[in-house]
């Protein structure tokens, strides 16, 4: 999980970025997350909080 923040922080949690590119950098990162989550129940919910808070950062 590391890794992934840390690639996420490197792209600066995906800020200032056109729509479009947004969700193309967003994507293997949502998946990524999405694998390693470690409830199988709750990763939608869990990542729709996340990912809201990153977009709405951006």
């Amino acid at each position: 999980m590391q890794k992934l923040f840390d690639q996420l922080a490197a792209q600066d949690s995906l800020k200032n970025l056109y729509q479009t590119l947004f969700v193309e950098r967003l994507t293997p990162h949502f998946i990524a997350l999405n694998h390693i989550h470690p409830f199988r129940e709750g990763n939608g919910r869990a990542q729709m909080l996340f990912w809201r808070k990153i977009a709405r950062d951006t």
